[in-house]
């Protein structure tokens, strides 16, 4: 089968569209339905996420060649080797009257955040549960790839179904 390049515009396109796919997705979220986290995944997994190996999935991101020299806002705490239980990213639950973790968004303490180069941005671990540490890349891989965001698998990753 012939495949036919895209051009930069192309890509700028699809980069608008799953752009606006984003804010939708966050603004139905912030309307209380959080079932819309699981296609805000799917987007970041366009707009991110490189295959492994000899994969042709290529993130939108690194297509249009900004992936690498593009600064990630990032507000995760790390003290020592390891995270701050998320305080930075969410209130805790038994903060909030449902017991769910609400982020904290523009509300992180100044000191917390910054910009990072991507691969730290997407590797470093970011949430803690239990003994296990989770990076980005694996919470939207899992989210997209197994819990119903692109895809469902008949049986969740042991560590991510505890989460």
């Amino acid at each position: 089968m012939t495949r036919v390049p895209q051009t930069n515009a192309e890509l700028e396109k699809h980069l608008q569209e799953q752009l606006q796919f984003l804010r939708a997705s966050a603004d139905s979220y912030d309307a209380g339905y959080e079932a819309e986290a699981k296609r805000m995944a799917v987007v970041l997994r366009v707009l991110l996420h490189d295959g492994e190996g000899n994969s042709n999935s290529k993130s939108l991101l690194g297509l249009l060649g900004i992936k690498e020299s593009t600064k990630f806002y990032d507000s995760a705490v790390f003290e020592g080797d390891a995270l701050n239980a998320g305080a930075s990213l969410v209130v805790l639950p038994g903060s909030s009257k449902d017991g769910k973790a609400i982020p904290f968004l523009d509300d992180s303490p100044p000191e917390t955040v910054g910009y990072t180069p991507f691969d730290e941005y997407w590797n470093k671990p970011i949430l803690t549960a239990g003994s296990r540490n989770f990076s980005r890349e694996e919470l939207v891989k899992f989210v997209a790839d197994q819990d119903g965001g692109a895809h469902i698998d008949s049986a969740l990753n042991e560590d991510y179904a505890k989460l």
